[in-house]
């Protein structure tokens, strides 16, 4: 059989081996909230939690969009911690432009939230406690949105450093040769290997710091 692992998510989901136990940090967009059925839904994945923070759009939005994520997909037991509203050191950057003023435009068929977020502990000591409850070497972080929550985390509580399995960011650019794949053009700019400035990825550039924790 599969050996199950847990994940922790956020913005990020955290998730635990049998399924791997797994954490998730999300903010969420359509891709985060693919990503959370798959965590959900995943019989080698337990999905511990899941915590949002500021990105696509504000973190009020981004909790509310989470829960309903959940509820749609028949999963409301997933606890859901709200994280940072803003990064360390600047204001928060949304992209309306992009994704819309909710962080999830495009559809009217999400239901409301079956249940609120969860507010005590706070995230980072849910998501410390959850994953520091896992054996040793089997939980994975995966960071689907902006940094600010794993990078307090990590500042907070450096021994998981050595006990988490491993930790996944969705973020970042690469071009100049590293890689044979085609750099992106948008809007008359010539190639870029970033989506929202021509060198950066967004989830890296709105909270740049945090990600030097991370």
């Amino acid at each position: 059989m599969a050996r199950l692992r847990h994940r922790y998510s956020t913005g990020t989901t955290y998730g635990q081996p049998q399924p791997q136990p797994s954490p998730s940090n999300a903010k969420p967009a359509p891709q985060d909230a693919f990503a959370i059925l798959l965590a959900a839904y995943d019989p080698c994945l337990h999905l511990l939690g899941i915590s949002t923070v500021h990105g696509n759009a504000s973190l009020a939005q981004t909790t509310n969009n989470t829960l309903s994520v959940l509820a749609a997909i028949g999963r409301p037991d997933v606890p859901v911690h709200p994280g940072a509203a803003k990064p360390f050191c600047r204001n928060a950057v949304h992209a309306a432009d992009i994704h819309g003023v909710s962080g999830l435009d495009g559809t009217t068929l999400l239901p409301k939230p079956a249940v609120g977020p969860v507010t005590k502990p706070n995230a980072v000591l849910a998501m410390r406690h959850r994953l520091m409850e896992q054996p040793e070497g089997t939980a994975w972080l995966v960071a689907t949105g902006t940094l600010t929550n794993v990078a307090l985390l990590f500042a907070t509580f450096p021994e998981l450093v050595e006990h988490l399995k491993g930790l996944s960011v969705m973020g970042g650019a690469i071009g100049g040769g590293f890689t044979d794949a085609p750099m992106g053009h948008v809007k008359g700019e010539g190639e870029r290997f970033g989506n929202w400035t021509r060198w950066a990825e967004f989830n890296i550039y709105v909270s740049a710091i945090c990600s030097t924790w991370s």
